[in-house]
């Protein structure tokens, strides 16, 4: 906002038409709007920068990669997407799990996945558009008290 104030300042103070303001508001805009695209700090540009953010994840929790892996695959997708618009998500031919595409790599919570993987169509859209880990999966994780391993019911 206060990039675009200075920018309003800057109009107040200049003796130009009306015409001539709108145009250069429009483009100073434009040019505040894709500096901050260029410098924002959440925006994914390279492989190993999705690699970072995935692996960060990842570690958040020892069972993160269970969700993602049982029924929030396409969810971990938009939440990548979020970080790189340019992503697109990609089908199993068994169609039973989403991978993230991008800059030629396949992605899911595990990092980099190979395999064949399909673009999807608008049918299998709404089909993984409604998976969910806590909707399709009845499990319940603790631990023992005595060993600390997993017990799932």
């Amino acid at each position: 906002m206060e990039k675009i104030d200075k920018i309003l300042d800057s109009l107040y103070n200049r003796v130009i038409e009306p015409t001539e303001a709108k145009e250069q508001l429009l483009e100073d805009l434009f040019d505040v709007i894709k500096q901050e695209n260029i410098n924002s700090p959440l925006l994914i540009e390279s492989v190993d920068d999705m690699l970072f953010l995935i692996n960060s994840i990842r570690e958040t929790d020892q069972y993160i990669a269970d969700i993602y892996l049982n029924g929030g695959c396409y969810q971990f997708h938009l939440m990548l997407k979020k970080f790189a618009p340019e992503c697109e998500a990609r089908i199993t031919k068994e169609k039973n799990h989403i991978v993230t595409y991008f800059k030629g790599k396949y992605f899911d919570i595990t990092g980099i996945v190979e395999g064949h993987f399909e673009p999807l169509n608008d049918y299998e859209i709404d089909m993984v558009s409604k998976w969910s880990f806590a909707k399709n999966n009845a499990l319940q994780i603790c631990e023992c008290p005595v060993c600390g391993e997993p017990i799932v019911v």
